[in-house]
């Protein structure tokens, strides 16, 4: 009996000891912050910098001058991309003193303008994305991804890659599409039927392309939630007459995987549509892998989902489509 209150007074001391580090803890928490070092002023500059541009009036040459040289630029397409680039850099502190990490976000500030046919501008639009990978973090206001649509021509960067690309609507696509009827390749759209989408795509055994793909936007919502948006698009491949093979390549997390053979004459238009889902769940621990099945159907007519599709012109550096007439 006499260990009894000395084991109380332990359970006490503990106790105490317990609520003491938890309320520290949470003073922690509490005092834990962002302090700004610097803070990119594309946002605000970006009205400014685009306030001169008058639809139907200011020049390319003018545009230019203004702006500087085009990211991206096309002729043909008639339209150019200025990117300018800053940082935001902060600093994580605890107690609001005492610092123990520092962030550094790139900052992006896009204007596309697109041109009418005697050079003047037809219309044109600028947004701001924030954050190079936003994959370990979660998104925030300004953060979510970015879709400029100015005539029809747009601009797109996705979220948590920041992928960028550059497309045109379906009007526009199907109008550039008639004009390879007379060409001595054969052209292959390759979409998924659903918002789920390989972003992976290997032709006739080479390197795998970041292909078709989805936009994907985060959008914080001002009641504290969350909107996920998704934007299926088509991607062109120009390929040699001949026979050809598309393949998903299988990936270390999951079960996906799929291939089709086709064969095409020069000026063919076909169409490849790539369908998505999921496995029985309870199945994974089996493998090691999410359950994902794949398909890849080759058709000489236009699936119903890809009717309304947009279709990339241009993704990460790459153009999939002449930049200038004749190339």
């Amino acid at each position: 009996m006499r260990g009894l209150p000395s084991v109380r007074v332990r359970r006490s001391v503990g106790r105490a000891l317990g609520v003491a580090v938890a309320v520290a803890f949470a003073l922690m928490i509490s005092g834990c912050g962002d302090l700004p070092v610097q803070e990119s002023e594309i946002e605000t500059s970006l009205p400014q910098k685009t306030a001169p541009i008058v639809v139907g009036e200011t020049s390319r040459e003018a545009v230019r001058q203004l702006l500087g040289t085009p990211w991206i630029a096309s002729d043909y397409w008639r339209f150019d991309l200025f990117r300018m680039t800053d940082k935001d850099v902060s600093l994580q502190v605890l107690l609001f003193v005492i610092p123990f990490g520092a962030s550094r976000d790139d900052v992006h500030g896009y204007v596309l303008v697109s041109y009418d046919e005697s050079g003047r501008v037809a219309a044109y639009g600028s947004g701001v994305t924030h954050g190079e990978n936003l994959a370990t973090r979660l998104p925030m206001e300004g953060e979510g991804g970015l879709l400029l649509m100015v005539g029809d021509r747009g601009f797109a960067v996705e979220s948590f890659s920041h992928t960028p690309s550059a497309l045109i609507p379906a009007a526009r696509r199907d109008e550039y599409l008639r004009t390879l009827e007379s060409g001595e390749d054969c052209t292959v759209l390759v979409g998924c039927v659903q918002e789920r989408c390989s972003n992976a795509l290997v032709v006739d055994g080479g390197e795998a392309r970041a292909l078709p793909g989805v936009l994907l936007r985060v959008h914080r919502e001002p009641t504290g939630g969350i909107e996920v948006l998704t934007q299926s698009w088509l991607a062109p491949l120009t390929l040699p007459p001949g026979r050809h093979r598309l393949e998903i390549p299988p990936k270390a997390l999951t079960t996906l995987k799929a291939s089709a053979e086709l064969s095409c004459a020069a000026g063919d238009l076909l169409f490849a549509a790539i369908e998505i889902e999921s496995g029985d769940a309870s199945q994974a621990w089996k493998h090691l892998k999410a359950q994902e099945h794949g398909s890849i159907d080759v058709s000489v007519q236009m699936p119903e989902a890809f009717r309304e599709q947009p279709l990339l012109i241009w993704r990460d550096g790459q153009w999939l489509v002449p930049q200038e007439l004749g190339r």
